[in-house]
């Protein structure tokens, strides 16, 4: 009984992801997830709300709650203050981990080419991307858990966040793909075996 209830405990403490990253990295499609899996989810919250939002969190009996707060706010300052500053003002009994998706240049590149859409910082691609990077490393670096999105289809970014956040046991994983030399290694191979002779 004692061991049930020391479970419901630990069950009940709130957990709250709070998401950030370059744009086209996948923030928008990770949070639609997470809602499918049952979190309650926010986007674009301005960084000087975080503080506020998680003091109404300690308030509710919400205990999956995820946060998209990025460079849309136009103050990159007080993102990346936010981001710092974070561990100091945590109001309650929470778990908050800082979730950093990255991406390599030419994926987000080609996303907003594919896309059509203009970038938050409203300067040529090639420019607001190199911008957007430097402004968010800072951020990157005090990050609890960089997922690099290049390569990931949506369902497998969303299969892949749950296995790092789920806490189950490990259990051995093989993925067997078949490809052509012609268009290239695939980028997620640990190994790869030369069958063509």
């Amino acid at each position: 009984m004692c061991n049930v209830f020391w479970r419901w405990l630990i069950i009940q403490k709130p957990k709250i992801f709070l998401i950030t990253g370059l744009s086209g990295s996948g923030k928008t499609l990770l949070l639609k997830s997470l809602e499918d899996e049952g979190f309650f989810t926010v986007d674009n919250v301005p960084p000087h709300l975080i503080r506020n939002f998680l003091n109404i969190a300690c308030t509710t009996d919400i205990k999956k709650i995820a946060i998209v707060s990025d460079i849309r706010w136009k103050k990159s300052s007080e993102l990346i203050e936010a981001f710092l500053n974070l561990d100091k003002y945590i109001p309650c009994d929470m778990e908050v981990k800082k979730i950093f998706l990255n991406s390599e240049r030419t994926v987000l590149l080609n996303r907003f080419i594919k896309s059509r859409r203009s970038h938050p910082l409203n300067l040529p691609i090639e420019e607001a991307i190199d911008k957007e990077i430097s402004i968010l490393n800072p951020v990157k670096d005090i990050s609890d858990l960089i997922i690099d999105t290049s390569n990931s289809e949506p369902t497998e970014l969303r299969k892949r966040f749950l296995e790092l956040i789920e806490e189950k046991s490990i259990q051995l994983s093989l993925d067997i793909i078949s490809f052509g030399f012609k268009h290239g290694f695939p980028q997620t191979a640990d190994y790869v075996f030369d069958m063509r002779y």
